[in-house]
């Protein structure tokens, strides 16, 4: 028997990431949530994640700011990061870590739900 994935999902937007939180469970991924950085930063040890779906524009702790806490002295993240976001030159901001995927809002859940399996069978030896 296989253990569940497990998915961080760091978004502000209560809808949306409630919309997520149900998709994911339908699609049998154990799921934590965390509406801003900082939140999700104090749930990390407790979660475990296998993806964190990190929305770029929050309040308290934004999405690059929380890259920068969870980034070890190699220069490596500590967990892949899927980045959700609006912003059309995020892929250059981010230039600097080895994000695992962007994916831009508005998208299609199908298109999300293929690239997290990607994503997590990717890393699954890490």
């Amino acid at each position: 028997m296989t253990s569940k994935k497990r998915i961080m999902i760091i978004e502000d937007e209560v809808d949306l990431a409630d919309m997520l939180k149900f998709q994911l469970v339908a699609n049998d991924y154990e799921v934590f949530l965390a509406h801003n950085g900082a939140d999700g930063l104090a749930k990390l040890a407790e979660a475990k994640p296998d993806l964190i779906l990190l929305d770029l524009n929050m309040p308290k702790l934004g999405g690059v700011e929380f890259c920068q806490r969870i980034q070890t002295p190699d220069g490596h993240l500590k967990y892949p990061v899927l980045i959700l976001t609006a912003r059309a030159n995020t892929e250059q901001i981010f230039k600097n870590y080895p994000i695992a995927g962007f994916m831009t809002k508005p998208f299609k859940i199908e298109e999300l739900l293929n690239e997290i399996k990607t994503i997590v069978e990717k890393n699954k030896g890490n």
